[in-house]
């Protein structure tokens, strides 16, 4: 265990140590016949009631002044010496100062030791019964019965002496600063502690099965402290099977003493299990959220439910959660969290309403924002348009507008609202949600830019916000961080898209300055700055394509910006294929040199087999005759493999075509114009061929091949 929990436990102990002892003797059921200290002779008496607070000290140093008498006899000397451990032991839990209370303490646990040392509790005068007293005389007590004797006045004494001594060493080992010189040091004090309980345990026996007296239960939660305290591992049961004995006992029983001992031992068993598992979840392997949910768990068992245990069960839970290989444990683990999460965050707002404390309101805006998380987590796992996803995404969308009601003022909640509502397709929701988000952030910095990058885009994406209007909230990012790369990218795509007027050419220039600030010419320096510069040459190789629908002429330049897209997007597969595309539509030397079928041969999906096919097909019109067939056949044999691809995959999105040229229409689906393929090669090498196509499958697969400039078996 490391020194933070050991030091977090070590408290908890000492403050149920100290109400413990600092109780009144009638409410622990420490009830003794004897009278009540009054003077240094009555130290001497074996039975002996604690005096009130204000004489505990006199009594102290009294019993303490009469057990160094030479002139006392070694039994008269062992009870004067209990007597003063006893209220050094009171003392210095009423003590302030620490270094009084150390003192204290220290005093108690030498002067119990010197009790035991001249008289052991196996000695013979302690085992035997007590003596009767002396019977009544004088004329009018003749005739009274003799008194009995009293056979648990040694009982009483052999048990006092093991627990107040037991007491001190456990008070010196759990007092910060505290030398422990009495026994050796922390560890030494416990285990002497231990040791003296473990032996003399049978003491407590005589009081275990009397309902009116709680000495077996102190004696036993004396010893869980104690165990506690030197366990290495809280999480231990051995460590706190004592604890659970005594609430277990006072649960069942109607004397209020032992109902108050157990309350005690459940405050401890809650306080050393929560620092434990406080201390575990800082430790964030999942090990230690194991523990920690199981120490939190135990907590709660006893009766601690609160704020803090209830949200360290959801920070476990969610964070296993989000390692779990496991689809359905981790289902189970983001609902375990989210639960927990509500009843943090239903603490706080209990305690921040009937105490009129606003210092609860981050704690529970951080439990609902918990509970977000957990159902973001749900959502994550299930399919996208599943029931399940979208029962979760309505938590998760209601766990954020909770939060944005605590704290209407964080930009940060706000934005993450925004985009629960972009997912959840909520494109009005979320404009009002950026808005706020963005007059919060202010006018400049990275946040404020990308907050309005994304509203942008919203508002792209809804039917009522004006083209001019868009491109004011572009241009305020861009001005908002005039380092951003994305900014150019968005205002590049805008004007591509709009592509009015002198649109293209504003929309090249925006591309070029994303490709400078993304590296330039010595390269991309991280992976965003690569994907961006991918999207940039990608559209910079469209724009010269829609160019070209003018000029007629389709440059060398839309091939050299598709391959520099593919060289910097290799993780998107679309801008390979665009990069084949650009070869083929281009021909001659974009598909006869060595170089160029390397653009083509990517994954094996239908659609980039269909593009292989193509490219053979116009290397073919380029090539001499007798490379013409091989190749050909390279096509068909891509074709057919492709087709055969289409019919055995579920996934519909295997027969779409996601490739897009300026200028052409929507595509037939993958498996058409594969089949259609087949049938161009067969016709060029002059030989008949039936398709199931129907007529205007047909219609549009000529077309589409016509398009792309591979219909015809040689070129123009």
């Amino acid at each position: 265990m490391n020194a933070k929990r050991l030091k977090s436990m070590h408290a908890a102990l000492l403050a149920g140590l100290g109400a413990m002892l600092a109780g009144p003797a009638a409410a622990q059921g420490f009830v003794t016949p004897g009278p009540v200290w009054a003077i240094a002779k009555d130290c001497l008496a074996r039975d002996l009631q604690l005096p009130a607070e204000g004489a505990l000290r006199a009594m102290a140093q009294a019993c303490a002044a009469t057990a160094e008498d030479i002139n006392e006899t070694g039994e008269r000397v062992a009870n004067a010496a209990f007597h003063a451990a006893r209220a050094f032991n009171r003392l210095a839990q009423a003590d302030a100062d620490g270094a009084l209370r150390a003192a204290d303490f220290e005093r108690a646990a030498r002067l119990g030791r010197a009790s035991l040392d001249r008289l052991r509790n196996d000695h013979p005068s302690l085992t035997a019964n007590a003596a009767p007293a002396p019977a009544p005389t004088g004329r009018r007590n003749r005739r009274a019965a003799a008194p009995k004797a009293d056979p648990l006045v040694n009982p009483r004494f052999r048990f006092g002496r093991a627990y107040e001594l037991a007491s001190a060493y456990v008070g010196l080992a759990l007092l910060s600063g505290s030398s422990a010189n009495a026994c050796g040091g922390r560890n030494n004090c416990l285990a002497a502690a231990i040791q003296i309980l473990d032996a003399e345990r049978d003491l407590a026996r005589p009081f275990e099965t009397d309902p009116n007296d709680t000495r077996y239960e102190a004696f036993t939660l004396l010893r869980g402290q104690a165990r506690a305290a030197l366990a290495a591992d809280p999480e231990r049961i051995s460590e706190t099977a004592d604890f659970e004995e005594v609430i277990r006992r006072g649960d069942r029983s109607a004397n209020p003493g032992r109902r108050q001992l157990a309350e005690r031992a459940k405050t401890e068993l809650v306080a050393i299990s929560l620092a434990a598992g406080r201390a575990a979840l800082r430790d964030k392997s999942a090990a230690s959220q194991r523990q920690a949910i199981t120490l939190l768990q135990r907590a709660r068992n006893a009766g601690g439910s609160n704020f803090e245990i209830a949200a360290g069960l959801g920070d476990a839970n969610l964070l296993l959660a989000r390692a779990e290989q496991s689809q359905q444990m981790a289902r189970v683990l983001f609902s375990r969290a989210a639960e927990s999460y509500a009843e943090a965050a239903g603490f706080a707002a209990d305690l921040r309403r009937t105490e009129g404390d606003a210092r609860w309101l981050p704690a529970e805006t951080q439990a609902v924002l918990g509970r977000a998380d957990s159902y973001e987590g749900l959502v994550k796992l299930e399919a996208q348009d599943s029931l399940a996803a979208a029962g979760a995404r309505r938590q998760f969308i209601a766990a954020l507008e909770q939060a944005v009601a605590l704290r209407p003022q964080s930009p940060q909640v706000q934005l993450r609202l925004a985009r629960a509502y972009v997912a959840d397709r909520q494109p009005d929701l979320a404009r009002g949600a950026y808005d706020a988000a963005i007059g919060q952030l202010g006018s400049t910095g990275r946040d404020v830019s990308e907050a309005m990058l994304e509203l942008a885009n919203v508002l792209r994406q809804s039917a009522g916000p004006s083209a001019d209007s868009i491109l004011q909230v572009l241009q305020r990012a861009r001005a908002a961080d005039p380092a951003s790369v994305r900014a150019n990218l968005e205002i590049g795509r805008f004007y591509f898209d709009r592509g009015l007027g002198n649109d293209l050419n504003d929309a090249a220039s925006a591309f070029y300055q994303v490709i400078n600030a993304a590296g330039g010419t010595n390269g991309p320096r991280t992976p965003v700055e690569s994907e961006l510069r991918a999207q940039a040459h990608y559209h910079l190789s469209l724009i010269e394509a829609r160019r070209a629908q003018t000029s007629g002429v389709l440059p060398q330049a839309v091939v050299t910006q598709a391959e520099e897209a593919a060289r910097h997007g290799v993780s998107d597969p679309r801008y390979l294929l665009h990069a084949c595309l650009a070869h083929i539509m281009r021909g001659g030397v974009s598909v006869s040199s060595d170089g160029g079928q390397r653009w083509c041969i990517g994954n094996d999906r239908p659609e980039s087999l269909l593009l292989r096919g193509m490219f053979f097909l116009r290397q073919a019109q380029y090539s001499p005759p007798a490379a013409i067939a091989a190749l050909r056949n390279s096509a068909n044999f891509a074709f057919e493999q492709g087709l055969r691809d289409v019919g055995r995959a579920a996934d519909p999105a295997f027969n779409r075509l996601t490739v897009y040229w300026p200028g052409a229409t929507s595509a037939p689906p993958v498996g058409d114009l594969l089949e259609f393929g087949s049938a161009v090669v067969k016709g060029c090498s002059g030989l008949t061929t039936e398709i199931s196509l129907g007529e205007d499958q047909e219609r549009r697969a000529q077309a589409f091949y016509e398009f792309y400039r591979v219909f015809r078996c040689r070129a123009n």
